[in-house]
């Protein structure tokens, strides 16, 4: 599918891997220490990624001067991973064109948050992820755990540092950032 989406819209793909792994339907994969030089190419940064130590404030001040005027943010994972003050004062002064954010740092949204009055925001009650696809699995997740809490053995997917790839392996998220331009 991904690949059909290339041709039709002419969209060349960066991603930032959480693993390594093959890309097949990736233009080119870069490190975290490479994204500074990535992001200027990019007309869309889409965000696709746990809310770990490792990712929490990923687009800081410094990601969101990296970007150019034109280009849009979109977080559809956590809302930890961008500094909202930074993401505010970027947009306020017009250094990116916009954001599209299903998520933010407080869930729900507060009322009095700035993110409600920008122009160039569209704010979604976290619910990017709803697919048949997703929801089928996470039957079947909490279906194996409620066996196992049965069963006095131990969870599956309980929130640690290190089940973080087994959840994404077994839900199908595998890049942390992409980086979108026309080609």
């Amino acid at each position: 599918r991904h690949t059909r989406f290339r041709n039709v819209t002419g969209v060349q793909t960066c991603a930032l891997p959480i693993s390594p792994r093959e890309l097949p339907h990736v233009d080119r994969a870069f490190t975290r220490n490479e994204m500074l030089s990535v992001l200027p190419e990019a007309d869309f940064v889409v965000l696709c990624l746990p809310n770990t130590a490792q990712t929490r404030g990923l687009i800081d001040a410094a990601a969101l001067s990296a970007m150019k005027p034109t280009a849009f943010l979109i977080n559809v994972s956590r809302g930890a991973l961008v500094d909202e003050d930074a993401l505010v004062a970027a947009m306020l002064a017009s250094k990116i064109a916009g954001a599209g954010l299903d998520v933010t740092a407080d869930d729900p949204t507060p009322k009095d948050s700035p993110l409600w009055d920008l122009p160039n925001t569209i704010l979604t009650p976290h619910i990017a992820t709803e697919s048949i696809k997703l929801s089928d699995a996470v039957v079947e997740f909490w279906c194996e755990n409620i066996r196992r809490f049965a069963e006095g053995r131990d969870l599956q997917g309980v929130r640690s540092e290190e089940h973080t790839s087994e959840l994404q392996s077994r839900f199908g998220i595998s890049y942390a950032v992409f980086c979108l331009k026309k080609k």
